[in-house]
């Protein structure tokens, strides 16, 4: 496999692994669309004006399908930009080694 591939691999599994993680916010947050999925459906996501990434999506879906098992294709106009770290005033803590950790309330942050 060629750098390019391998690339492209990762980012084809990158993007699969966030829609996956999305999708479930948004069925967590909409339950009357999760009454829409059929029960052991194989969900497929396919990306409006990326048809490398549908293609791929669809032969794995293919690949995988178990005999019998309903297929639910989710078409996704796109994502939103990710939102920004939750995380508040984050900084390095003024400890130089972990023996010199106590406890958490004798650390100088």
């Amino acid at each position: 496999m060629d750098k390019n591939s391998i690339i492209e691999e990762k980012i084809f599994w990158e993007t699969q692994r966030t829609l996956s993680f999305e999708f479930s916010r948004y069925v967590l947050s909409h339950p009357e669309f999760a009454e829409k999925i059929p029960s052991g459906a194989q969900v497929i996501f396919l990306l409006d004006k990326d048809e490398k990434y549908n293609k791929r999506s669809i032969a794995l879906a293919q690949v995988y399908k178990e005999e019998e098992q309903p297929i639910l294709f989710i078409k996704v106009d796109g994502l939103l930009p990710p939102l920004e770290s939750r995380l508040i005033n984050p900084h390095v803590a003024d400890v130089k080694s972990v023996a010199d950790v106590k406890s958490m309330e004798t650390v100088n942050l």
